[in-house]
């Protein structure tokens, strides 16, 4: 069975920020287009966030799945921020069948905070085996320079303008210290 480096397992299930705050922001009253304004956020969104997404991190809880081969380093965990708690481990056995790996065979690192998090393979792993380490990625608060942009580009999408120069400058830098250039194979 073949799985492609990395997948999500669970997609988050709401959006980072809240309809009634992205209402608020663009000065909606009424319910007459929430559907509209929600299809926006998710777009918005969907640019935004996770493995294809513009930041390349999850800006809400979900899960995900790594592959990795268990060997003598260690494999990064590239989508954060990673909730260190929640990693676990699978192996491939003999009889090609998924199996737990014990705890005490593998060690989650931070390396630099919750965005730089790797499994460090330690003795008692198998070593040389396919192995799927899943984890929770995402937190329930945002940094308000993201719901900013997200608000931001949300307005462009209602208002059905072209975003105006400036208008692009300042979404860019709000989201600039939140981009990840990570290369995954």
């Amino acid at each position: 069975m073949a799985f492609p480096k990395l997948r999500r397992i669970d997609a988050p299930a709401a959006f980072p920020v809240e309809l009634s705050d992205v209402k608020a922001h663009l000065r909606v009253l009424h319910d007459d287009e929430d559907a509209l304004i929600t299809s926006y956020m998710a777009a918005v969104v969907a640019e935004l966030d996770g493995m294809d997404g513009e930041l390349f991190r999850c800006l809400a809880p979900q899960r995900w799945e790594q592959a990795a081969t268990i060997g003598a380093c260690h494999t990064a965990l590239p989508l954060g921020p990673v909730d260190i708690e929640s990693v676990t481990v699978e192996y491939v056995d003999d009889a090609g069948l998924r199996v737990s790996l014990a705890s005490e065979a593998f060690e989650v690192v931070a390396a630099q905070g919750v965005d730089d998090v790797y499994v460090r393979w330690l003795s008692g792993a198998p070593t040389g085996r396919q192995a799927f380490i899943a984890y929770d990625a995402g937190s329930e608060d945002i940094d308000p320079a993201i719901k900013a942009a997200i608000f931001l580009i949300v307005e462009d999408l209602y208002n059905g303008r072209d975003a105006a120069p400036a208008r692009e400058r300042t979404i860019a830098s709000l989201l600039k210290a939140f981009k990840r250039d990570i290369v995954v194979d």
